[in-house]
């Protein structure tokens, strides 16, 4: 990728956009759209023109199947065709480095001993991901060294994990494994936190304490960086619009099909074709908006016994807190339980109904059976007027 910016321009715009080590120069894109700025920094060259690119890629492929392995004509052009591929997004590499080294064919005698093993369980093969590896493990390693006192080591240890399960792609979904699902992913993690911990004598209680509580918070916020990645894209900005291209062609395409659309519903969209969910929300939104729900039930609770002017004022409060969590959780919410009022009222109808079917009954009866059911009748009035407290001589006319 050539869209990256420096770390004081990203410190200035307050998110953290590229990953750099310091040591080799290298830059790792981290796919978070331009905050606060409606253009993105000058390119350092023109980017390919992609569907191009691959074109000439296919070419080469098609050349190259007739050759023999290991010949200088197919060595010239497989470079070629990895020149070309390395000028494209990484999202589009690793299937089309497959496709030229199945037509070179794996067995070449002079196979280069860099070349990657394509969707190897070692993240040690795969392109960039060593790089990342070491990043995460010195960021890691100055987070347990300041202990406590660096508090957003967690997140940015989180953050160079985001940015290797960006650069590795699902073979079974031609997607980011922005889930973990592949062992690759999950092994490239776990390098970061073994080669830190193997520094870490064992008698060691502070560095050790600081870090298990390093490694929580990274994961903890693994699902937050996550989020905060897929609502970053806005399609009224071109520039977000044109790096999801690059990154997510085809979401981009469901954009292009439907205007209502949202970039985060389109990524989503993408995933879930491929039977990948995403987090709906990080785990720090979660657990704020599960407070506000148990509240909501608190309160809800409360106003089953409560008289009329406490009633008013947590109806007010439960419908504030209503309206500021998302429609998904909202709608799994208990109904306010009913006054007594209304369950006395319910009880009212229900009674009603069932006397309203006797009396249909009653005119069937006869003689000894009629005259039984009018006496219960009289007993259950008599009931009822003592429950209630009714006076019954209001139901007949004085002059009467």
């Amino acid at each position: 990728m050539e869209r990256t910016i420096s770390r004081a321009h990203a410190a200035r715009l307050g998110v953290s956009l590229i990953i750099k080590e310091t040591a080799t120069g290298a830059v790792f894109p981290y796919y978070v759209p331009y905050k606060g700025e409606t253009t993105m920094p000058p390119r350092t060259k023109a980017a390919p023109d992609v569907d191009a690119q691959i074109t000439k890629i296919h070419e080469v492929v098609d050349r190259l199947k007739p050759l023999e392995p290991g010949t200088s004509e197919s060595q010239d052009l497989k470079e070629t065709a990895e020149s070309l591929i390395r000028a494209l997004p990484t999202a589009r590499r690793n299937g089309l480095r497959k496709a030229v080294n199945e037509a070179y064919e794996a067995k070449a005698v002079d196979e280069p001993a860099t070349t990657q093993l394509v969707h190897s369980s070692d993240p040690m093969t795969w392109e960039g991901i060593p790089e990342l590896i070491a990043l995460g493990t010195d960021r890691m390693r100055a987070g347990v060294d300041a202990g406590l006192q660096l508090t957003s080591a967690g997140e940015d240890v989180a953050r160079i994990l985001l940015t290797m399960r960006q650069n590795m792609i699902d073979p079974e979904t031609g997607l980011p494994d922005l889930m973990w699902r592949m062992r690759a992913t999950r092994n490239a993690a776990g390098l970061v936190y073994d080669r830190v911990l193997e520094e870490i004598s064992e008698d060691d209680d502070d560095r050790n304490a600081a870090f298990n509580s390093l490694k929580r918070a990274s994961q903890n916020k693994s699902s937050d960086v996550l989020v905060e990645w897929l609502r970053g894209y806005r399609r009224d900005n071109a520039e977000d619009m044109e790096l999801l291209r690059e990154v997510l062609p085809t979401a981009a395409a469901l954009l292009d099909e439907d205007e209502d659309l949202t970039a985060e519903a389109a990524i989503r969209a993408v995933y879930a074709a491929q039977g990948v969910e995403l987090p709906l929300r990080g785990r720090a939104e979660a657990a704020r908006l599960t407070r506000r729900v148990e509240k909501i039930q608190k309160l809800t609770r409360e106003l089953s016994t409560a008289d009329a002017d406490r009633a008013a004022e947590l109806e007010a409060e439960i419908a504030a807190l209503t309206v500021t969590i998302p429609m998904d959780m909202a709608n799994e919410l208990e109904p306010a339980a009913k006054t007594d009022m209304e369950r006395v009222t319910d009880s009212v109808a229900s009674a009603r109904k069932s006397l309203e079917a006797a009396g249909k009954r009653v005119s069937g009866l006869r003689g000894g059976q009629k005259r039984k059911a009018k006496n219960e009748m009289l007993a259950l009035i008599r009931d009822m007027a003592s429950t209630f407290e009714l006076d019954l001589t209001t139901l007949v006319d004085s002059e009467k």
